[in-house]
């Protein structure tokens, strides 16, 4: 096709093509008829024309197809006609043909019945088929793997074993035959029963619980049997109780099946008693301080328990064991436990008592006087043959033999008799008192008498007062009678010493007295001299006690010249001196005393002391003077020194030194003394025991002293109070540093004095470390 402009120009070409297309077609192979031999004939249009843009297409109003109708090839299961249509989808036409299918399949019907299980219930199965009716039809069953007990060429047949059974209907008429399954299974499993473990039963565990937790659980019933047993509880359960020894067998029934499973467990059963022998007991005497029991020949050994018990008796020992030690008599229970089952058994002894002591008393016995030096004591005892007598005293005295029913005493006392009866050792003890009237008379003399100086006799004194009858004797040795010397009161005459005998007539005894009468005695006194001290001109002379005078008293410093009243005498010059005393009656006594002129007074200080550095010393001065003389005290140097004005200062010097003492006395006189103090220094660590933080510029703190080249570092430094708390610490600081010590300050405050607590951690130059303590004392002048 050409196409040209109104100028006759051609501006487009184009050309097309026209084919022709035929219909296709079909060509149907003839069928062969249904039968029972072929239920299904093909349907065969493969010789028709075949492409991929032709669709095949098989139908019917009449028939039946088998599996799918599309395409070239199908299956006929049904007689009738059968069409097939070819269509071209480009061109759109079809051809269709078509073809008949005769014939018939005519199958019997067949049902095996419904599956079935065999259990233990139901060991064999009646099978239920069902056939089509009709007199032409024959049946059999048949299996590979199960077991027809019977009745193989019937509908119903017996069987005995799971399987796959098969039931075949044959129609002899058509010959088809039709074919029909059933499945027998079966459950024969036979449940777990697991009775568990053997019990003991004992007398502890009089009943025990089976335990057949692990048999199978679910649809099950559960039973326990015994044949000799005997179940308490819970037989339809898994955990039954059982009270009886014997064979218990648990049965698990499985409710879906009739299957049974079986296991059975012991209960095993000890009950036996421990054997229980007590032996009898001896008698329990007063001899015996203790007994033991017997029960060895019970059952023995560490499964047995023994427990005595006694309400009247007494355990000393050995409670739990088969002899124990009694100590009373009484009845004592026995309960024998045997550990391992919990069985006892129990028993008693009684331990019988002799005890029985002797009963007597000790008469009284007569008083012991002066005349009567003895009395006896007596038993009320007799002389049993069964009897030892044994007197004893603490206060008195024996004098005869003390084992025998009687006994002499010589003495007061109390004075015991135990009488012992060796039949049972029982004994018993009296007393008895022995008292003594042995008092003297109360002898009453006067005092010493002094004869006069013109020879007159002077009378005695002479009493007993509450001494009745008494009866006096008076006698010397020296001296002279001037009247009756039986009389209470007699004269004498002459110096000498004089003796009263007084005796009581009632008791016989008697007591003396004495006394002294005497010539004149001269008088004797004490005196005190006091020289004159250092820049003193005058002493004194100062009188003490006078003897032997009649006051008052007179004293003279002259010998006589001059007597004064007071016994004081001041203002005396060195010299000599006569001392006299002279009394009411005129007797005078002398002394000759001297007041020497001033001496200088001394003290005296050790040479020289050795103190370890650090260490403290107090100077003791000796003086030879009161101490009360001292007016002024001086120490010099002042250095480390805690009181430089006190008698006795306590000194801490860090090297030698010399301290020189002065001492000014009230007297004005001026005494010196010196001593030498040599020092020890430490050679490597040392700590001083104390300072004194008083800003005096001496020892005002604690400082931590090493020997040069010997520590590194003082790695820690604390100080706590008496309770523990810290009041100074320090770290890592050098020694021998004073500004690194403690300055015995605390919270911005001086400490208060007293023994504090240190303790220092210190690094060596070797890297070794030490740890040191020990206690400081603060103090303060101020």
């Amino acid at each position: 096709m050409r196409a040209f402009d109104p100028a006759g120009m051609l501006v487009a070409e184009d050309s097309a093509e026209v084919i022709l297309r035929l219909p296709p077609t079909i060509q149907i192979k003839p069928p062969p008829a249904i039968s029972c031999d072929m239920p299904a004939v093909p349907l065969d249009a493969s010789n028709s024309t075949q492409a991929d843009d032709l669709a095949a297409l098989w139908h019917t109003n009449d028939g039946h197809f088998s599996g799918d109708s599309t395409g070239w090839m199908a299956a006929a299961d049904r007689a009738g006609t059968y069409f097939f249509t070819l269509t071209d989808t480009l061109a759109g036409c079809s051809t269709t043909d078509s073809v008949v299918v005769t014939g018939e399949a005519v199958f019997p019907d067949a049902d095996a019945g419904l599956p079935q299980t065999l259990t233990c219930e139901t060991p064999v199965l009646t099978l239920s088929g069902q056939v089509s009716t009709g007199s032409n039809l024959f049946f059999e069953w048949d299996t590979e793997d199960g077991h027809i007990v019977s009745g193989a060429q019937t509908l119903q047949p017996i069987v005995d074993a799971p399987g796959t059974y098969e039931l075949v209907v044959w129609n002899e008429l058509t010959d088809c035959e039709t074919t029909a399954t059933v499945t027998i299974d079966a459950d024969f499993k036979t449940p777990h029963a697991e009775a568990g473990k053997d019990v003991q039963l004992n007398c502890l565990a009089p009943a025990a619980t089976l335990n057949g937790n692990a048999s199978t659980a679910g649809n099950f019933l559960y039973a326990w049997h015994s044949p000799d047993g005997h179940i308490l509880a819970g037989a339809d359960g898994l955990t039954p109780t059982v009270d009886a020894p014997g064979l218990y067998f648990l049965t698990v029934t499985n409710l879906d099946n009739g299957c049974v499973g079986m296991d059975s467990v012991w209960a095993f059963a000890d009950m036996e008693a421990p054997q229980l022998t007590i032996l009898p007991a001896p008698t329990f005497t007063c001899a015996t301080s203790f007994l033991i029991l017997d029960a060895t020949n019970s059952s023995t050994g560490s499964q047995f328990s023994f427990v005595w018990d006694t309400d009247e008796g007494l355990l000393l020992s050995g409670k739990n064991s088969p002899s124990p030690v009694v100590g009373a008599p009484g009845e004592y229970v026995l309960t024998l436990t045997n550990l391992v089952n919990g069985c006892t058994a129990a028993g008693a002894v009684t331990v019988p008592a002799d005890t029985l002591a002797p009963d007597f008393e000790i008469l009284a016995p007569l008083l012991l006087t002066c005349v009567r030096s003895e009395v006896f004591l007596q038993s009320s005892a007799g002389t049993a043959a069964n009897f030892l007598f044994d007197w004893t005293t603490s206060d008195g005295h024996l004098v005869t033999p003390n084992n025998a029913p009687t006994a002499l005493a010589d003495a007061p006392g109390t004075y015991q008799l135990t009488i012992l009866n060796i039949s049972n050792g029982c004994q018993s003890t009296q007393k008895a008192t022995v008292i003594e009237d042995r008092q003297p008379p109360d002898v009453v003399v006067g005092d010493t008498l002094v004869l006069p100086c013109d020879g007159a006799p002077v009378r005695l004194s002479g009493a007993a007062p509450g001494t009745p009858d008494p009866v006096f004797e008076w006698n010397t040795p020296d001296g002279h009678f001037a009247s009756d010397p039986n009389a209470p009161d007699p004269l004498v005459d002459a110096p000498g010493t004089y003796v009263l005998t007084v005796t009581n007539a009632q008791n016989g005894c008697s007591d003396t007295g004495e006394t002294t009468v005497s010539v004149p005695v001269s008088l004797s006194f004490e005196a005190k001299t006091i020289s004159p001290d250092c820049g003193a001109t005058f002493g004194q002379i100062i009188f003490g006690d006078v003897w032997n005078g009649a006051p008052p008293f007179v004293f003279s410093v002259d010998g006589g010249a001059h007597f004064s009243s007071h016994p004081v005498f001041d203002s005396l010059p060195p010299g000599n001196y006569v001392l006299m005393v002279q009394d009411l009656e005129g007797c005078e006594s002398l002394q000759n005393v001297t007041l020497t002129d001033a001496a200088t007074p001394t003290v005296g200080l050790e040479r020289e002391v050795s103190l370890t550095w650090g260490d403290f010393y107090k100077i003791k001065p000796k003086i030879h003077f009161p101490d009360t003389d001292i007016v002024a005290i001086n120490w010099t140097p002042t250095l480390e020194i805690d009181c430089p004005t006190c008698l006795m200062p306590v000194v801490r010097p860090t090297e030698d030194r010399i301290y020189r003492l002065e001492l000014t006395l009230a007297s004005g006189c001026v005494t010196t003394a010196e001593t030498a103090f040599r020092v020890e220094k430490p050679t490597d660590f040392f700590v001083p025991n104390a300072f004194s933080p008083d800003g005096d510029g001496v020892n005002d703190r604690l400082i931590l002293y090493a020997r040069p080249n010997t520590v590194r570092r003082i790695r820690s430094f604390v100080v706590a109070d008496r309770w523990g708390g810290v009041v100074f610490s320090a770290k890592n600081i050098p020694p021998n540093d004073p500004s690194a010590g403690w300055d015995g300050q605390t919270s911005s405050t001086p400490a208060p004095t007293g023994v504090y607590i240190w303790t220092t951690e210190i690094e060596w130059m070797d890297g070794r470390r030490q740890v040191w303590s020990g206690d400081v004392l603060l103090t303060r002048k101020r």
